[in-house]
């Protein structure tokens, strides 16, 4: 069992958890049976599997914490309901990426749990049911502070300093215009990700070099204007792991997160961008001209 609010090797968590997924994701495959689907008011698809993760995610964490502090998506806040404030808080995103999973062959999608401590990412698993090369599982984590990203078990390597690869994810509302920046970055032959499919993903290609893994390529820098923190904050664990920044678009440090905030039903950062220290003032001159965007969920 974990003691509340100390520094703890949550290795052992996320191994219970991925099996648990792992068996999840099976069962929903093997059924043969398109999931049921909602439209939650922002108009985002909400599926049964959704939510049937989710409950699983939090059984596990409730088996290690007694009367945990979550903040999940789908309705899911203990922060704002409890009386008292934990230091701990399990942030779950049982799929991010619905659009994809329920697309035939869509891949690009994960389960994210992020552990905060006293506001600040401290740990996560990013678990990806088939993005793996040959459609297996790709599993990211950070299992505490201090300890190095795993990419499927072994040490993940972060990306070099000074190493450009001429592509960023800087992904915007569906039918909104083109970009001032983005138009710049293409006149230099750099590639822009502007449809989005799963924040915690590009976050984490922009930290780590998947490429032993997948065939997804990683990015020099990530921007995202209204995030939500269960899409943001597992990205930032690795981020933070790694030793890279994580600042809104004026380059102020987003952790750590205020209590205030996290009490919201749907906590979300005014603006995100994540980079290795050399690359971060590029990404904020590039940036710092742009309105702020919409979002797609």
């Amino acid at each position: 069992m974990l003691a509340r609010g100390r520094a703890t090797d949550y290795g052992e968590v996320w191994r219970r958890l991925v099996v648990v997924l792992a068996g999840a994701f099976a069962e929903c495959e093997a059924s043969h049976r398109a999931p049921a689907v909602a439209r939650k008011e922002d108009g985002s698809p909400l599926s049964e599997v959704d939510t049937y993760v989710q409950s699983l995610i939090v059984s596990v964490i409730e088996e290690v914490d007694p009367d945990p502090s979550v903040l999940a998506e789908e309705g899911l806040n203990t922060v704002a309901s409890s009386p008292r404030r934990s230091e701990r808080l399990w942030v779950i995103d049982p799929i991010d990426g619905t659009t994809e999973f329920l697309r035939p062959g869509g891949r690009e999608y994960c389960t994210a749990v992020a552990v905060l401590h006293r506001g600040d990412p401290v740990a996560c698993l990013v678990f990806c049911p088939s993005l793996g090369r040959g459609g297996r599982e790709m599993i990211v984590s950070v299992d505490g502070s201090g300890h190095p990203p795993q990419l499927n078990g072994s040490t993940a390597k972060a990306l070099s300093p000074g190493e450009c690869v001429g592509a960023v994810s800087a992904t915007r509302s569906r039918n909104s215009p083109r970009r001032g920046f983005e138009r710049a970055l293409a006149r230099r032959g750099v590639q822009v990700k502007t449809k989005a499919s799963s924040l915690t993903l590009d976050m984490v290609r922009t930290c780590l070099d998947l490429r032993a893994a997948t065939d997804l390529g990683p990015f020099d820098w990530f921007h995202r204007d209204r995030q939500l923190c269960w899409d943001a904050l597992p990205g930032m664990a690795v981020a933070h792991a790694v030793g890279f920044a994580t600042v809104d678009r004026e380059g102020r440090s987003l952790t750590p997160l205020c209590g205030e905030l996290l009490e919201s039903s749907a906590p979300e950062l005014s603006s995100v961008v994540v980079a290795a220290p050399d690359k971060l003032g590029r990404a904020i001159r590039c940036l710092e001209k742009e309105p702020t965007a919409g979002v797609e969920r």
